[in-house]
């Protein structure tokens, strides 16, 4: 991890060098950059007054505590109601309803009725509330209120009851400064530096960081690995600590160490917020960059920060609310064998690590007569890059492969407005001779996800010589069915294509001058990927058998089969073990409607696969031998 120290002789001379930048430089400056700064002041639609403890909701909505004044932002709009019980800091909350909840140190917990203009007060003589001072307010995923307090312990409000923890029931302590949840676990963060994990059942205690006399914020990363601000008081020392789920790792503080750290937050691409009286800074694993009045904050001393689902950044500040957004510009240029491919379309995806379908097409654009393509107004995340739509040759990632799985990944982060050269060298078919090769599959949704449980259409399936390069490309029709044919003599892979969707087996056929027909090729496609199979009764994009009936089923002694196969075709019937083993094999001319006796007498019991073939043509059906 890469630590920068701020030093304040090198942050003034920093400020009037770039202080001097901006003035020279401000038509260039005005152009690129793409961080928006929004100040609320108290001279504002928000008259906040010493913005305190900010609660967002899964819709954005906020609530923010100022001095005798709460005020909440539902749908960009502000509004506010007076409460002059409460003073600076306290806790607060907002629910999906929009319903505000608050707290503090003498009088206990309020539930504010928006839609109803009601509040309900509940303290400790009213009700089973532990304690009148609550320090924290959190809502877990169940939709459950958890309290914390200032030497009390901790309270669970489900709406109607209220059911208190101490450090008797297995708490680490009474004192709880902050509350986190991982899945249906909770995590409190107490003053004195343990840890407290809740399963719904019992408490573990996660020793304190050895150096550390207290903890206040904690924030979770993707891992769901706990960061907490750390502090020495005696030593003036501030610092950050992790704990993995063994250990504690600490890592200096990207201030001062004397300078005071007040909150932390990880955005949507598992960046570290850190705020303190002396700005903000935002750690992405390599770098700090920070943010204070001469970016846009509204002033230096931050008391809390959260990050919303948008990925904007909230401050509350000494001076007023600040809301940090930004977008950014990804382009580039296509290429076919190096040179400008200005008939080709560039899609962009965006990848979401915690979802189980990971890349969502957010936009798609044509190339310029130069090839370039531009994609604007892109919010932070990880993205992808697709191009394809270039004459012969096959849909390319950035990185300039063939599948998903593996391409670059372009990472927006917090107002790094231009992501330029993203170029993509188009994948070239590799030419081969013209041979007596097939190869054919179907695509069929195993859990409807896709396609309602039946055929899938447009797959892209790319044909690659091993070794060597692309030698065709092709799509699945309306059945879920590709075919390449007239393929020369070689081993062949069989690479899929469905953006967020692995492939987890790769096909290889080998075509020799007397193995040519590789049908059932088949896949299919659920939400965990794309995997290999086998289906029956194929219906072809040229020609449309009628079903194959076979009886009796199960079976004894013979078995009868009709089938519809185009007159004057020669067609097989192979009979297939479980072992995959062709035990009975013949060879017919299509009559137009055929009838098929086998006898099976002799057989072992069990299962098997009677398939039917003829040129491009297929069926299967399955027989059960008693």
């Amino acid at each position: 991890m890469l630590i920068i120290f701020r030093n304040p002789s090198f942050v003034i001379m920093k400020r009037f060098v770039l202080f001097i930048m901006i003035v020279s430089l401000f038509q260039i400056q005005s152009s690129a950059q793409n961080c928006n700064w929004d100040d609320f002041a108290k001279d504002s639609l928000f008259q906040g007054n010493e913005p305190g403890k900010i609660g967002i909701n899964s819709k954005d909505w906020l609530v923010v505590a100022t001095q005798g004044r709460i005020h909440y932002y539902i749908d960009w709009i502000w509004d506010a109601f007076s409460d002059f019980n409460l003073p600076f800091d306290y806790a607060v909350c907002i629910d999906e309803k929009g319903d505000v909840y608050a707290g503090h140190y003498s009088f206990g917990f309020y539930h504010y009725d928006i839609a109803g203009s009601k509040k309900n007060v509940y303290n400790d003589t009213n009700s089973s509330l532990i304690s009148n001072d609550i320090k924290m307010i959190k809502q877990d995923h169940l939709g459950n209120f958890w309290l914390s307090t200032w030497g009390d312990g901790v309270t669970y409000w489900d709406g109607d009851t209220f059911m208190n923890y101490t450090t008797s029931d297995g708490l680490c302590d009474n004192f709880i400064h902050d509350i986190e949840f991982i899945g249906e676990n909770v995590v409190f963060a107490s003053y004195n530096g343990p840890l407290s994990i809740y399963n719904g059942t019992s408490f573990t205690t996660i020793p304190k960081e050895s150096s550390a006399n207290n903890l206040s914020d904690i924030a979770l990363d993707k891992d769901d690995h706990i960061w907490a601000i750390l502090s020495n008081i005696a030593a003036a020392n501030y610092y950050i600590g992790k704990y993995d789920g063994s250990s504690w790792t600490t890592y200096l503080s990207p201030f001062s160490k004397s300078v005071t750290l007040t909150d932390l937050s990880f955005d949507e691409n598992n960046h570290l917020w850190i705020s303190s009286v002396d700005g903000v800074a935002k750690f992405d694993g390599f770098n700090y960059r920070y943010y204070d009045q001469f970016d846009g904050l509204m002033d230096n001393t931050v008391f809390h920060l959260k990050i919303s689902s948008k990925n904007e950044a909230w401050f509350s500040t000494l001076l007023g609310l600040s809301r940090l957004s930004g977008d950014a510009r990804i382009a580039g240029q296509v290429l076919s064998s190096g040179l400008p491919a200005s008939m080709a379309f560039v899609k962009l995806y965006k990848l979401n690590e915690n979802n189980v379908k990971k890349l969502q097409m957010v936009d798609s654009v044509a190339t310029d007569v130069n090839g370039f393509y531009e994609f604007k107004m892109v919010e932070m995340g990880k993205y992808m890059i697709y191009a394809g739509g270039e004459a012969n040759y096959a849909g390319t990632y950035l990185g300039n492969i063939e599948n998903w799985i593996n391409s670059s990944v372009v990472d927006v982060a917090f107002c790094d407005s231009s992501y330029d050269n993203n170029s993509i060298d188009l994948l070239e078919f590799f030419p081969i001779d013209e041979g007596n090769g097939y190869i054919s599959g179907k695509f069929v949704s195993a859990d409807g996800t896709r396609a309602g449980s039946g055929p899938i259409k447009d797959v892209d399936v790319t044909l690659k010589k091993v070794p060597g390069g692309v030698v065709k490309v092709a799509k699945t029709n309306e059945f879920g069915i590709f075919e390449f044919d007239k393929i020369d003599t070689g081993a062949f892979s069989i690479i899929i294509d469905i953006p967020g969707l692995a492939q987890d087996t790769i096909r290889t056929v080998i075509i020799t001058d007397t193995d040519t027909l590789f049908n059932h090729q088949d896949y299919e496609v659920d939400s965990t990927g794309i995997h290999t199979a086998d289906y029956s009764s194929i219906k072809n994009n040229k020609e449309v058998w009628s079903s194959l009936n076979v009886y009796p089923n199960p079976v004894t002694s013979v078995i009868h089969a009709f089938v519809h196969i185009p007159p004057a075709l020669d067609f097989d019937v192979e009979l297939i073990n479980s072992n995959g083993e062709v035990i009975l094999y013949e060879k017919y001319k299509s009559r137009g409607e055929n009838q098929i006796s086998l006898n099976v007498q002799d057989k072992p019991r069990g299962v098997y696969v009677l398939k039917i073939t003829s040129g491009m043509f297929h069926a299967i059906g399955k027989i059960i031998l008693l």
